[in-house]
């Protein structure tokens, strides 16, 4: 749980870990712990997520307090040279890519007033890996949120273990490079050689 607060150490240790633990697991609602159970991490976790939240989904809150532990909040170089229009060719050309690969697996979703789009692909045994890109921006900039959900998760309260080698992953990608089916990818591996050596990070 420690990992994904923003306390100071000391005091998120041992002891008083185990306080805020048995604080955050009263505080979890029925909302709360579905989406513990969606994204593999543990009712607490899902709890702080609820705490830290404002306007935003829960999704965004969650993938924020990832980034911010994680190599990809130091990435500081400066945004690609691609203008808008650029950018807009290569994300449709991309997506056109991804569905003839996945065909109904999938979905793609953007809201006209955020500029965001979804890429939600189908993993099998129940996963889906939603990636939210920026149109107008990618690739000259990483994606904006990278998201594992399952409903059979092969190993309980891994999500977080799992989501941050996703996000230690994006930190090594290139700007104005297609990144999505490289992060599927990558998923993908994750899920089938490395989810058995994951483990608990609350």
């Amino acid at each position: 749980l420690e990992v994904l607060a923003d306390n100071d150490p000391a005091s998120s240790k041992g002891v008083t870990g185990r306080v805020e633990a048995k604080r955050l697991n009263a505080l979890v609602t029925s909302e709360a712990r579905s989406f513990a159970e969606r994204y593999g991490i543990t009712p607490a976790e899902a709890a702080l997520v609820w705490e830290r939240r404002t306007s935003e989904s829960p999704e965004r809150t969650f993938w924020k307090m990832i980034v911010e532990k994680t190599q990809l909040a130091d990435r500081t170089e400066p945004e690609g040279s691609l203008d808008p229009t650029e950018c807009e060719t290569l994300l449709d050309d991309e997506i056109e890519a991804l569905q003839a690969i996945f065909d109904e697996g999938c979905q793609v979703i953007t809201d006209e007033t955020t500029r965001f789009t979804s890429v939600v692909l189908k993993m099998g045994d129940g996963a889906e890996l939603s990636i939210q890109v920026k149109r107008g921006s990618y690739p000259s900039v990483l994606p904006e949120q990278v998201i594992v959900s399952s409903t059979a998760w092969a190993k309980a309260n891994v999500g977080t273990a799992l989501h941050f080698k996703i996000a230690e992953f994006l930190s090594t990608l290139l700007l104005e490079e297609a990144a999505i089916f490289q992060i599927h990818g990558h998923v993908v591996s994750l899920l089938e050689d490395s989810i058995a050596d994951l483990e608990p990070m609350s």
